[in-house]
């Protein structure tokens, strides 16, 4: 007998209550039949999440707020699977796939390269609650973080000699010049000098 399930539907597809355990019981032994079922099925992922098929590219493409050639993309460098198609031919994705479009535009706004995502997305996959759950993610983000470290460094050895170089022009109180080019002129004063 299945779980007793309480559902509502929500702009965002159907929502429902259920007792993990019982639900997991439930579809371990019912799974099966759900496969061959075939047609419009809820789908059960192992992070007990339930989505209802039925969303085309340009929808996915909005509720992500990136482009449907951007998740074509996604797609045809394996981060994101291949669409199952309808009748019809139509791209056909659901939440599962809007999470992991979600994720992907989330690490690369934080500075991550859209290689640097795969393990984050592999980790989705597998059925985990975050994409970051996972060590090779984590190892992701450590050597970003290097990265950014060393980058920082390096500027802030350039800004040290520009901010050297321009102690010593002002310490020789440099007389009038002759060649203008306006650069000057547009620079607010006090703009190279050192904050307290």
């Amino acid at each position: 007998m299945p779980p007793r399930v309480h559902y509502r539907l929500t702009p965002l597809g159907l929502s429902l209550d259920v007792p993990l355990a019982a639900l997991r019981e439930w579809a371990e032994a019912h799974m099966p039949e759900v496969d061959r079922a075939g047609g419009r099925t809820l789908a059960l992922t192992w992070a007990a999440r339930f989505s209802v098929p039925g969303m085309r590219i340009g929808e996915l493409a909005k509720r992500t707020g990136t482009t449907t050639r951007a998740l074509r993309f996604y797609e045809s460098q394996g981060l994101l699977g291949r669409a199952r198609r309808t009748a019809n031919g139509y791209r056909d994705y659901d939440e599962e796939d809007q999470r992991l479009v979600s994720e992907i535009l989330a690490l690369q706004a934080a500075g991550l390269s859209l290689d640097d995502t795969r393990p984050f997305v592999a980790c989705l996959r597998a059925g985990h609650g975050a994409g970051d759950d996972c060590a090779d993610s984590v190892e992701v983000y450590r050597r970003r973080l290097a990265e950014v470290d060393d980058c920082l460094e390096r500027l802030g050895a350039v800004r040290a000699g520009l901010v050297a170089k321009l102690a010593d022009a002002l310490a020789r109180e440099p007389g009038p010049c002759r060649v203008t080019t306006g650069y000057a002129a547009s620079v607010p004063p006090n703009h190279f000098e050192e904050n307290p």
